[in-house]
């Protein structure tokens, strides 16, 4: 099931960006405001893409010394946003989040759903702050 959200952005152009998320799959974004060749640029490249992997590539990118950038407040967006995000693989310190390239602390809250060995079933919390996956 889609999940459609709108994010106001702060120190860009842009006013605001309309994010849905099939799971964790990027499914369309949609700018208001910015430079609209380059915002139309970003959806149509982000489309398809982890959001974990949008927000690892996204993230930090500055705008004419803003601070932020159309880009960066993507990556803000998906990372407030409701979304899903599966463990995949268990390194030393706990699971990978779909994201094995680049691994970081961060500040938002997520759904974290993973299936429990032997049954199937699916365990699924909400976490408050920084991600927190005890291992199987």
């Amino acid at each position: 099931m889609a999940k459609k959200f709108t994010y106001k952005t702060q120190g860009t152009c842009s006013k605001s960006i309309e994010i849905e998320l099939e799971g964790d799959i990027v499914k369309s974004v949609r700018f208001e405001g910015g430079c609209h060749g380059n915002t139309q640029g970003i959806g149509l490249l982000t489309r398809g893409m982890q959001a974990a992997d949008v927000i690892a590539r996204l993230e930090g990118i500055d705008c004419k010394g803003r601070g932020t950038s159309c880009p960066d407040q993507l990556a803000k967006a998906l990372a407030s946003g409701p979304r899903t995000i599966t463990a995949t693989t268990k390194p030393e310190n706990g699971p990978v989040l779909q994201n094995p390239g680049k691994q970081r602390k961060n500040k938002s809250s997520y759904t974290v759903s993973r299936t429990a060995p032997g049954n199937g079933a699916a365990d699924v919390c909400r976490s408050p702050g920084p991600i927190v996956v005890t291992g199987d």
